[in-house]
């Protein structure tokens, strides 16, 4: 037997309901604040390369 499909309420507008906030459209980025965010995540990318270096060398060489 086939399920009643109920439409459900957008969510901005059940979480605007549910919260009792206000919800905006995102502002689109600017060209300064994008370089900011690529700068930041090739920053992680780094430490984190930087780090799975330094966890396998702590292991050391594995056994032949």
């Amino acid at each position: 037997m086939p399920e009643e499909k109920r439409s459900l309420p957008p969510v901005k507008e059940f979480l605007e309901q549910m919260y009792g906030v206000k919800l905006e459209e995102p502002k689109p980025w600017t060209p300064e604040y994008r370089a900011k965010v690529v700068r930041k995540m090739e920053e992680y990318a780094r430490e984190k390369a930087a780090q799975r270096s330094r966890e396998k060398s702590e292991h050391g060489p594995e056994d032949i």
